[in-house]
């Protein structure tokens, strides 16, 4: 697969990283995952900004513009077709901890996809609480980082457990999200979703599903989740930039329904006319 990497394009393989990478050697990156439907980038505005909002939390400087981000992105669109596209923003220069500079570089990927639309999966997923791991409740957590090493346990644990997915605890032991994913659950006209204090992912999916909730009159609550909300819960979804929602049919020996799930992706799907 080709990919741009500081607006040049290249093979995927040819593109080899120096020892004093900052991406590499500490995990000193931002990235965004979005999907484009149609050639069109799907929530852009939703991406751009908590790539500023991350950039910032981060202290990188010289971002370049949104149009130009974009236009980066199109190099390897084309403007059409259906893709997954990553994008990586790093910091550039050496030093251990203390960077020596704040500027930085881009690396843009892509992978081709089928779907023009958001696809409610037919089965539902079955999963569980992965007790193993604890993420901090800190605003550090609420950006796509290069440091994943908790993702990547989870990732573990549910292959391990033959999980679909696996719900990770904070701290606290409020649950905060899935291994990819962020978490809601609707009891009645409630839709609830862990806080972003509870160190979730500020996902651009739950935030565009905050902004829809009411036109299914659901009545949404920021509020922390415990394991015994999940067994009150008539539904459970788990949303990211990729898959849109993908519905929870079992979770222990409880079973749960999709009938607002699927209403929800209609939404969101009449939304990409929009957007």
């Amino acid at each position: 697969m080709p990919i741009n990497h500081n607006g040049t394009i290249h093979n995927s393989d040819a593109i080899g990283l120096t020892s004093s990478n900052r991406a590499f050697r500490y995990g000193d990156a931002l990235f965004e995952t979005m999907r484009v439907f149609e050639g069109k980038i799907t929530f852009w505005k939703a991406h751009w900004d908590r790539l500023l909002a991350g950039a910032k939390f981060m202290r990188y400087e010289q971002l370049q513009s949104e149009a130009f981000y974009q236009n980066e992105i199109q190099k390897l669109c084309r403007m059409e077709g259906n893709w997954r596209i990553r994008m990586t923003v790093y910091r550039t220069g050496g030093g251990l901890y203390t960077p020596q500079s704040n500027n930085t570089a881009f690396l843009i990927e892509s992978q081709e996809l089928d779907q023009n639309h958001f696809l409610l999966n037919e089965a539902g997923l079955n999963i569980d609480i992965c007790d193993s791991i604890r993420l901090p409740a800190s605003p550090a957590f609420n950006w796509k980082t290069a440091n994943s090493l908790f993702y990547i346990l989870a990732g573990i644990y549910k292959q391990d457990q033959h999980l679909d997915d696996c719900l990770l605890l904070n701290e606290r032991d409020n649950i905060a999200e899935a291994s990819s994913s962020n978490l809601f659950i609707v009891k009645g006209n409630e839709l609830r979703t862990p806080p972003l204090r509870s160190g979730c992912k500020a996902g651009t999916t739950r935030s565009i599903m905050l902004q829809l909730a009411p036109e299914l009159g659901l009545i949404v609550k920021e509020k922390k989740i415990k394991e015994k909300h999940l067994f009150e819960a008539e539904e459970i979804w788990l949303t990211n930039a990729i898959q849109g929602i993908r519905w929870t049919g079992q979770f222990r020996e409880q079973k749960y329904a999709n009938t607002q799930a699927q209403k929800m992706t209609m939404l969101l799907n009449q939304q990409l006319a929009k957007n």
